[in-house]
């Protein structure tokens, strides 16, 4: 929000057209930080949160974001699980191996 004052305390856009402008502005920034939602959560889902509380004054926002985290790192560290069985499998490889040369050799049917 732009607030414009000039010297005399009129306002300033009513002299625009006569060659006079304003002296001062003021400049209000409002920046907010976090922006804010309601969401409508089932009374069971409610009851979920509350009970997923790691104390009784720890916001729904806490809880979401920890739930969130949680499944992120349980995510990563599947995958990295799977990735090192794959890895580790002498079978699995071998036929990777063989695959990657049928293709390059371009022994391999096209799927439409």
């Amino acid at each position: 929000m732009i607030g414009k004052s000039s010297e005399h305390g009129r306002d300033p856009s009513s002299n625009l057209g006569r060659g006079v402008y304003p002296k001062v502005y003021k400049v209000y920034l409002c920046i907010h930080k976090h922006m804010e939602t309601n969401i409508r959560l089932n009374v069971d889902i409610k009851k979920r949160l509350d009970l997923m509380k790691v104390h009784s004054r720890e916001s729904y926002n806490d809880v979401i974001t920890r739930i969130i985290g949680n499944m992120k790192k349980n995510i990563d560290e599947e995958s990295l699980k799977e990735t090192i069985e794959v890895l580790s499998d002498p079978e699995i490889m071998r036929d990777i191996a063989e695959a990657l040369e049928d293709y390059e050799r371009g022994r391999f049917i096209e799927l439409k």
